[in-house]
This record gives C-alpha cells, sequence and structure tokens, in this order.
C-alpha cells in the first residue's frame, strides 16, 4: 500500500509540472501575440501644415488635408486605412505649374 501511494504521488507532481509548465507557456505566447499599437507620430494635420507652409496638399494615407485660402480643408478617414507619417504630396512651387498649363 506504501508503495502505491508514493506511485500515485509521483503521476500527482508529474501531472501538476505539466499543467504548470502548459499554463506557462501559453501565458509567454500569448503575451508575444498582441497586435503592435497604431503608430502615433504625435502631429496633428494643423502642426503639419504650421510646421510645412511650402506644402498645399498632404496625407497619413487615410486622410487627405490641403490649405486653401489660409484654411485647412481634410477629408473625412477611410474605413479601413493604417495611418502612417504624414507626407506632403504638392508643395507651392507644383501647384503654380499645374495651374498655368
Amino acid at each position: 500500500m506504501d508503495e502505491w501511494f508514493r506511485i500515485q504521488v509521483w503521476f500527482d507532481m508529474r501531472r501538476m509540472h505539466l499543467i504548470a509548465i502548459t499554463l506557462l507557456l501559453f501565458a509567454i505566447g500569448s503575451a508575444d501575440a498582441t497586435e503592435p499599437e497604431a503608430p502615433t507620430h504625435g502631429i496633428s494635420f494643423q502642426d503639419y501644415a504650421d510646421q510645412n507652409a511650402g506644402c498645399v496638399d498632404f496625407t497619413d494615407q487615410c486622410t487627405v488635408c490641403s490649405q486653401q485660402s489660409g484654411k485647412l480643408v481634410c477629408s473625412t478617414a477611410k474605413i479601413s486605412c493604417i495611418k502612417t507619417e504624414i507626407k506632403c504630396v504638392i508643395t507651392k512651387g507644383l501647384q503654380n505649374r499645374k495651374t498655368k498649363k
């Protein structure tokens, strides 16, 4: 009877070790599987327009903004898009060339 008890305790300990290792691996795996946060570049369209006076049209691939008569006019963001860094699309020099043609 004493031998049977030791064998059962040994199997119970092995089972608990396997459960603990499984839970630990699951916790480590789920921590790595979290989705990355959307990048926040810390600059608004108005700030970008103020810092880049020579830029007429600019975009973050979701919203397009244009400086018209000293005012900032922006489109509505698309439903499914991934924002990127704001980039200038048209500068004042290029806009003048387009309107002269």
